[in-house]
C-alpha cells in the first residue's frame, strides 16, 4: 500500500466550541467524506503547549478537562487510515477559540479596608454568588448573592494587609470566575516635619499595623522629587540632611505590603507636611563699653559663613547695618569712633552662602549700652 497515493481527506467545516453548565468544552463540526476520522488538539494561554487531546469518529467532543480563567484555541483534522496504522491528514486545518470562562471577574477599586469587584453579565443566569475566602479562615463562606442585574459589588470593612480571594459564581449556569487581593496597608499619619538646624530636617510618622515598609516623598521648591525607601516597618522616623539652607522641603509618606511575589502593594500618602532648614538664631552674649567704642560679642552659630552687625541709637528706632564679617568663626567686633556718653543698640544676625548668594538668619534680640 502506497501512502504517497492516498488521498487526504477534506477539512472539517463548521468547527464551534461551546461552553457547558458544567465547566465542559463542547466541540461539533460537519462530518467529512471519506474520513476515517479526527484528531484534536488544544493550546491553552496557560500552559502555552499544543497537545493532541483526542482521536475520534464522531464529529461532537466534550473537553472535560479545561480551567477557568483561561483561553483555548482547538485544532480539528480530518484523516484517513492506513492499514499500517499511520494518519494521513490534509494539508491544513481547522481552528476555533473559547474563552472558558467570560465572567472576566476584576478589581476595580482598591482601598486598605474595602475592595469592589466587577464581573460581565452572563445571559440566563438567575444571579450571583459571591464566595469569599480569607487568608485567616479555613472554610470560605458566601458573602452575598445579587438577584438583579448588577454586576458590581463592594466588601467594606475589610483587615488592611490581608490576602483574600473571591468567587463568583452565575447561579443557574456553573459559570465562575477568581480573583485573589492583598488589602493595602492603612494611611500613616505624618507626626512632625521640623527643621534641623541650617542643612537638616526631622520626619516622624506613625508605625502602620502590618506594614512591612515605608516610602518618604521628598519635595523641594523647585518641584524636585526624591524617594526615600525603608525596609521596615517599624521605622518611624528619618533625618534628612544635606539640604539647602533657606530651601522648603515637602514630606509625605506612605506604608507598603511586601508579597509573595517580591512586588510590594502600596497604601495611600499621608497629609503633606513642610519645613525649611534655617541657621538660628543669633544671641548677643555681651557689650563691653570703651573710650568713645564698644565691643560686640555673639554666639557662634552653626553653618553660618559670617555675620551682619546692625546698630541704632533708639531702641525701637531704625537700625542700620554697620559690619559684615566674611568668618563665620569670628565672634566680636569693635565699634569705634562713637560718641561719648551716647546709648547704642545691637542686632546681629548670620549667614550662610547657598548658591552665591546669602540666606540669613533671624536676626538676634536687641542689647544696649552707653559708649564712655
Amino acid at each position: 500500500y502506497n501512502v504517497v497515493n492516498v488521498e487526504a481527506p477534506g477539512n472539517p467545516i463548521d468547527f464551534a466550541t461551546e461552553s457547558s453548565e458544567d465547566y465542559n468544552i463542547k466541540l461539533t463540526w460537519s462530518a467529512v467524506e471519506d474520513a476515517d476520522g479526527y484528531e484534536v488538539s488544544r493550546y491553552s494561554n496557560k500552559t502555552e503547549k499544543q497537545q493532541v487531546i483526542a482521536n475520534t469518529a464522531d464529529t461532537v467532543f466534550y473537553d472535560e478537562f479545561v480551567k477557568q480563567d483561561a483561553e483555548y484555541t482547538y485544532i480539528i483534522r480530518a484523516y484517513k487510515q492506513l492499514s499500517s496504522g499511520q494518519k494521513v491528514f490534509n494539508a491544513s486545518n481547522n481552528t476555533a477559540n473559547i474563552n472558558v470562562n467570560n465572567l472576566n471577574l476584576e478589581i476595580t477599586e482598591l482601598n486598605d479596608n474595602s475592595v469592589t469587584i466587577r464581573w460581565h453579565p452572563i445571559e440566563g443566569a438567575a444571579g450571583y454568588e459571591i464566595w469569599r475566602y480569607d487568608s485567616d479562615k479555613t472554610e470560605p463562606e458566601v458573602i452575598s448573592r445579587i438577584y438583579n442585574n448588577e454586576t458590581t459589588w463592594k466588601d467594606e470593612k475589610l483587615m488592611t494587609c490581608q490576602e483574600y480571594r473571591y468567587e463568583v459564581v452565575a447561579m443557574g449556569r456553573g459559570l465562575y470566575s477568581e480573583c485573589t487581593v492583598t488589602t493595602p496597608p492603612a494611611k500613616p499619619t505624618l507626626n512632625s516635619v521640623a527643621k534641623t538646624g541650617y542643612a537638616g530636617i526631622q520626619v516622624k510618622w506613625s508605625k502602620v499595623e502590618g506594614a512591612d515598609g515605608y516610602e518618604v516623598l521628598r519635595t523641594d521648591a523647585k518641584g524636585n522629587k526624591l524617594t526615600k525607601k525603608f525596609a521596615n516597618g517599624a521605622t518611624v522616623s528619618w533625618k534628612n540632611t544635606a539640604l539647602k539652607t533657606g530651601t522648603k522641603y515637602t514630606y509625605k509618606v506612605r506604608a507598603y505590603k511586601q508579597l509573595a511575589d517580591g512586588s510590594k502593594i502600596f497604601g495611600v500618602y499621608s497629609a503633606a507636611k513642610a519645613a525649611t532648614p534655617v541657621l538660628n538664631k543669633p544671641v548677643i552674649k555681651s557689650l563691653t563699653a570703651g573710650s568713645k567704642s564698644i565691643t560686640v560679642k555673639w554666639n557662634k552659630v552653626e553653618g553660618a559663613n559670617g555675620y551682619e552687625v546692625y546698630r541704632s541709637t533708639a531702641k525701637n528706632g531704625k537700625y542700620t547695618r554697620v559690619m559684615t564679617i566674611k568668618n563665620g568663626s569670628t565672634l566680636s567686633w569693635k565699634n569705634t569712633k562713637l560718641v561719648k556718653g551716647k546709648t547704642y543698640y545691637y542686632k546681629v544676625k548670620a549667614y550662610r552662602v547657598v548658591d552665591k548668594k546669602n540666606v540669613y538668619s533671624s536676626i538676634s534680640l536687641s542689647k544696649y549700652t552707653k559708649s564712655k
